[in-house]
C-alpha cells in the first residue's frame, strides 16, 4: 500500500469519561468533582496494538517514537482551575467526552499496513494528579495549581493532592478497528 503509516495517522478515538459517584445512602447528594484532564491527553495513558497474523494471531504492541517535544526549562506558572481548560467539572452521572488523535510521529506504526489488518486501541488506565470536590464555576473560581510552562503534564504543587486520595481511572475496553481495502 502506496500511502502506508498515512491510512492510521490522524485516526480519531471518542474518550467518554463518566463519574458513577460514591456510594451513599442518597446518590443524589454526591457532590460533584473538578479534575485535571492530563491522563486523557497524554500519549503514555494510551496503548495500541497490531495483530500480527503470521505469529500465531499475536498483537504487537505499535511502541512510541522517540520524540521531543522541544520543552523548556521555563519558570512554573500558576493556573486558575476555573479558567484553564485542562480541568473538568462532572456530577455523578455525567460524562465528560473528549477526543484523542494518533499521530505518526509519536507511534510506531506497522511499515506497511495491509487492507484487513487488525489494530486494537486502549486507555491503558492512569491515577488522575489532582482532583477536588465541587465545581470549576463555584467551589473552585478562585483555585490555583502550580503547573510547569507548558501547562502539560501534572499539576506540580500541591503535589499529594492535598492529601485527597487517588482517583483511579480502570482500563477502557478494548476499541478494534481494521484498514478498509
Amino acid at each position: 500500500m502506496q500511502d502506508g503509516p498515512r491510512e492510521l495517522d490522524g485516526k480519531t478515538f471518542r474518550v467518554r469519561v463518566t463519574y458513577h459517584g460514591v456510594e451513599i445512602a442518597d446518590p443524589a447528594s454526591a457532590s460533584p468533582i473538578t479534575f485535571h484532564t492530563c491522563i486523557f491527553e497524554d500519549d503514555i495513558s494510551y496503548g495500541l496494538y497490531h495483530r500480527v497474523r503470521d505469529e500465531d494471531e499475536l498483537w504487537k504492541y505499535c511502541g512510541y517514537q522517540n520524540v521531543c517535544m522541544g520543552l523548556g526549562d521555563s519558570p512554573d506558572v500558576e493556573v486558575n482551575v476555573a479558567n484553564s481548560g485542562r480541568f473538568m467539572s462532572i456530577r455523578p452521572g455525567e460524562s465528560w467526552i473528549t477526543t484523542y488523535r494518533l499521530h505518526s510521529y509519536i507511534w510506531e506504526f506497522p511499515d506497511d499496513p495491509q487492507p484487513g489488518n487488525v489494530f486494537r486501541f486502549v486507555f491503558s488506565g492512569a491515577a488522575v494528579d489532582w482532583w477536588d470536590w465541587g465545581t470549576k464555576e463555584q467551589e473552585h473560581a478562585q483555585t490555583v495549581v502550580i503547573m510547569p510552562s507548558s501547562q502539560w503534564g501534572d499539576v506540580i504543587h500541591p503535589d499529594d493532592n492535598n492529601g485527597r486520595p487517588q482517583i483511579v481511572v480502570p482500563t477502557s475496553n478494548q476499541v478494534e478497528f481494521a484498514i478498509a481495502g
